[in-house]
This record gives structure tokens, sequence and C-alpha cells, in this order.
């Protein structure tokens, strides 16, 4: 008895074994021509018809003599509610360049109106390919049908031969490893040693409302090859106003952002700006950076390397420039005589070589410039000042050799006088003997 229990047993395995085998179905064809070929069907494709069910099974298509040794391993999916969808769970090939299988779609309406799944296959130029499609794990036994590759058309655009009121939703093999579609016709997904969606990721939170959501934590970029290696943030401009990175505290507004201003691939300028409302364009951002390297504060046509719109406070400037006026000095310096200078400040109300008010007023003041002429026109104030002093200490040399003279003089004038003095009184002394 225990060995015919144990005998069951293994009968009852063997059986199941062969349900499961029986449950795959298997076609394969020789590919004449390059073209959408249809592998399997959900009921028939017709505008109201009612063949159609749920259906989802496991694909698996292989190349056998074109010599790229490709195989593609699939899920397919029709839903309630007109969802249908593709997810490929692996493909691998040779060579890239001619991978046979380029394209999967799913041709679907309605729930009940019929799908079918079909490929697009590119056939080899110098001979035939012989395929095969193996269907298993078919949920149930009223969905997918295989079929024995029937082309449907050799035009390889994405909705050929899809019939009136179907659509077509269609992934791209190419350079995928993995992918996904549903049914709004376009990729979805794919991993290729790469991750690729064009819906939201999310990341700490299960409902990310932008392209990259983080709840609840940091985002970290580590680049360990160092200097000079780094990372790229590469916001592609296509066209319209701008691309822009902002920090905003949730719905208030923009505290802080830093983007680009293009149109049509041209960039215009890259700014720096906050403290508007969120979602507002930048009409006068903080700080603008051109192409050609002029950087603005204040305005967002800087004319030079650096323009401020406004008031600059610093502890220190320096200005570094060529052509200083130590020429001035020099043996050779033809200096200006002063009624020319006061000819020209009488006729020009401006010292010469000076820009006028007007002049500054339409082309700035270059202050290394004017730097250098001041200085210019102190050294010669300087050069001025000393002649002068050598004029002064000869007229103080004069005027002192014309006291010693005067003093002289009046050494002797003194004299004189003392004799005359002496004179006039003999000379009353001798009047006075003479009256006695």
């Amino acid at each position: 008895m225990k060995y015919n229990a144990t005998l069951i047993r293994l009968f009852l395995l063997l059986c199941m074994t062969c349900s499961l085998r029986l449950s795959a179905q298997t076609n394969s064809a020789t590919i004449t021509q390059s073209g959408w070929y249809r592998i399997a069907i959900n009921g028939s494709l017709t505008s109201g018809g009612t063949s159609g069910t749920r259906a989802a099974a496991r694909f698996i298509l292989t190349d056998v003599t074109s010599g790229q040794h490709q195989t593609v391993e699939f899920l397919g999916y029709e839903h309630f509610g007109r969802r249908p969808s593709l997810a490929v769970l692996n493909n691998s090939y040779y060579n890239s360049t001619a991978p046979p299988f380029t394209k999967l779609r799913i041709v679907a309406h309605d729930t009940y109106e019929g799908a079918a799944i079909e490929v697009y296959v590119k056939k080899p130029a110098t001979t035939d390919n012989n395929t095969a499609c193996y269907m298993e794990n078919n949920v149930q036994q009223t969905g997918w049908t295989a079929v024995d590759w029937q082309l449907i058309s050799a035009d390889p655009g994405d909705n050929a031969g899809v019939p009136t009121g179907f659509k077509a939703s269609v992934i791209s093999l190419a350079d995928i490893v993995q992918g996904y579609v549903t049914d709004s016709g376009q990729q979805k997904s794919f991993f290729n040693g790469n991750f690729y969606t064009s819906g939201n990721i999310g990341i700490g939170t299960p409902a990310p409302d932008t392209k990259l959501f983080v709840e609840g934590g940091a985002v970290k970029l580590h680049n360990p090859a160092g200097y000079p290696s780094g990372y790229n943030l590469n916001m592609d401009v296509q066209g319209g106003w701008a691309r822009e990175y902002s920090f905003s505290y949730g719905d208030t507004g923009k505290l802080f952002s830093f983007g680009a201003y293009a149109n049509s691939g041209s960039l215009h300028y890259g700014y720096i700006g906050g403290n508007v409302a969120a979602g507002s364009v930048y009409t006068s951002p903080w700080m603008v950076f051109l192409p050609n390297g002029n950087v603005g504060i204040g305005t967002k046509t800087p004319q030079s390397k650096f323009a401020v719109n406004g008031t600059v406070t610093a502890k220190q400037i320096k200005v570094t420039q060529t052509g200083w006026a130590d020429y001035v000095f020099e043996p050779g310096y033809s200096l200006p005589s002063l009624d020319s200078v006061a000819a020209y400040v009488r006729k020009r109300r401006r010292l010469p070589g000076i820009p006028s008010a007007a002049e500054v007023s339409q082309k700035g003041n270059d202050l290394g410039q004017t730097d250098a002429l001041l200085l210019k026109k102190i050294e010669e104030l300087t050069l001025y000042t000393i002649d002068q002093d050598k004029q002064l200490q000869t007229l103080r040399n004069q005027n002192k050799d014309q006291q010693s003279q005067l003093q002289t003089q009046q050494q002797l004038i003194d004299r004189l006088s003392a004799v005359v003095e002496a004179q006039e009184t003999r000379l009353k002394t001798l009047e006075t003997q003479l009256t006695r």
C-alpha cells in the first residue's frame, strides 16, 4: 500500500507537469521580408465586437538563423478599462546594429473588441530569418491565442496596418534590456544599464507630483574620481523662456533660483534671482551671465566684463593697468606753460586731457584712466611747484642781497649823519665865538 501511494503521487506530479507543458503554445516561421508580424490574438479585431476578454501571458521570441541570436522575453496584458500594456523582461542579442526584432506593439481598442500582439522583424539582407514564438502561463483559456506569424504590414511605422478604430501601444527594442509601455502609445520606461521613465519618480513617497520627488532625506552626488572630473546637471533647452533650478518654501514663492534664459537652442544669458512668486518669470534677475563672459548686476545687458547698475560698496578696490604717468618726470617731458593751461581752461572749462562731463555721462568714468590722468596733473603741478620754489629761492637770495646792501647803505648814512651833526656843532660854536 505504501508503494502504491508513492506511485500515485508520482503519477499525479507527472500529470501536472505534462499539463503545465501542454499549456505552452509554440509557433515558428521563416521570415522572407521585413514587416509587422502578428504572433498572438485575443479575439477578432472588430470595432464594436465582443470576442475579446482579459488576457495575460508570457512570451519568448527567438531568432534562430540571422546570426544575432536575439531573445526577447516579455509579458502581454489586456485589462478592463482600455489599459493594454507590454513589459519587456529581457532583450539580448549579439550585435546592437542589426537585431531582427526591433519593435513590439499591442493593438487594442476596448476590453471586448479584441486585441493583438505584433512584432516588427527586420529581415537580414543576405538570408531568410527563422524565428519562433513561445507563449506560456496564459492566465485563462480565452486569453491570448498564438497565430502563425501573420504579416500585417511591411511599413515600419508604429501605426502601420492598425485597423480603423484601434490604437497601437509601441515599445522600441533598440538598445533596451527591460522596458514598459501602456495604452498611451508611448514608451513609459526602460532599462539598458540606464533607467528611463516618462512618468514621475518618487523616493520616499508613493505619489510623486514632479519628475523627481525625494521625501524625507538628502540627495548626494559623489564623484570618487575627484578633480577635474565632476557632475553635469543638464537641462536640455529646446525653446521657450527659461530653464531653472529654484529653492522654495512650500508654495509661497521662489526664495532663490538659478537658470538659463534661452530660445531655440540659443543662450541669451544665465541668471541668479529670487523673491518672486512661484511659477512667475524673472523679468529683472539679480545677476546675469552672458555667453561672451560679461556679468551684470541689476542689468540684463552688461557691456563690459562686470557691470553694476547701482551703488557698489567695497573695502578696497585694486585696478591693474598699463600706461601709468611716471613719464611726466622724465627729463625730456615737455611741461605745458601755465599761460597755455590758463588759456585752455578759460576756453573749455576743464583741464587739458581730462574728459568732459558730457563724455563721462555718455561713456562712463574709467577709474584706471581717470586715476592716471589725475596723477599726471598732480605730477605736472608738482613740477610747477618745484619751478616756482626755485624762482622763490632766487627771489629770496636777491632780497637777502638787497637787505645786505641796504644795511651797508644805512651804516654809511648813519656815519654821514654823525659827521654832519659834528660839523653843525662846530659851526654853532664858531658862530657863538664870532658874536662875542
